[in-house]
C-alpha cells in the first residue's frame, strides 16, 4: 500500500518517519527545500538521536525539540520517590552523607551530625535513620 505525501508542504512527523523508514532521502531533501541527499540523511539521523537522548542538542532550537519529544513520554519515577526499602545500600549511604553535609552547612555541630547521619549498621538501620530524619524534619 502506497502513501501520498505532498512534498510541497511542511511534512508531518508521520510523513517524515514514513520517508525515512523507506530510505526516500531525495523526497525528504526536496520537502526540506534542498536537494542534498546526504544532508537529508544527516538531519534525519541527528533529529532521531536527539529525541532518543543519544546525543545532546547542539543547535539553536534543538532543546525545544528534545523537551517536546520528552513531554509525551511518561515521567520516570525519581530515586527519591522510591521507598527507602528499595534503595541500594550505597544509595542509602550517599543520602545520609548528603543530609549530614547539609546539616553541618546549616549550623549543626559536626559531632551531632556524625551521630545522627551515621552510615554504620545494616541496610535496615540506614533505612530507619532516614525515616527518623524525615519524621524529625516534618515536626
Amino acid at each position: 500500500m502506497s502513501r501520498e505525501i505532498d512534498l510541497t508542504k511542511k511534512l508531518s512527523d508521520e510523513d517524515r518517519q514514513y520517508l525515512v523508514e523507506r530510505d526516500r532521502w531525495r523526497d525528504l531533501a526536496l520537502a526540506d527545500g534542498h536537494e542534498d541527499i546526504e544532508r537529508a540523511k544527516r538531519e534525519a539521523t541527528e533529529a532521531n538521536d536527539i529525541s532518543q537522548g543519544r546525543r545532546p542538542p547542539t543547535l539553536v532550537g534543538e532543546p525545544a525539540r528534545v523537551a517536546e519529544a520528552n513531554a509525551s513520554q511518561a515521567p520516570v519515577e525519581a530515586e527519591e520517590d522510591l521507598p527507602y526499602e528499595e534503595w541500594s545500600y550505597d544509595e542509602l549511604k550517599a543520602e545520609l552523607d548528603a543530609r549530614k553535609t547539609d546539616a553541618i552547612a546549616g549550623g549543626m555541630n559536626t559531632e551531632d551530625a556524625n551521630k545522627r547521619y551515621s552510615k554504620g549498621g545494616s541496610q535496615k538501620d540506614l533505612v530507619q535513620r532516614l525515616h527518623d530524619d524525615d519524621e524529625a524534619a516534618q515536626q
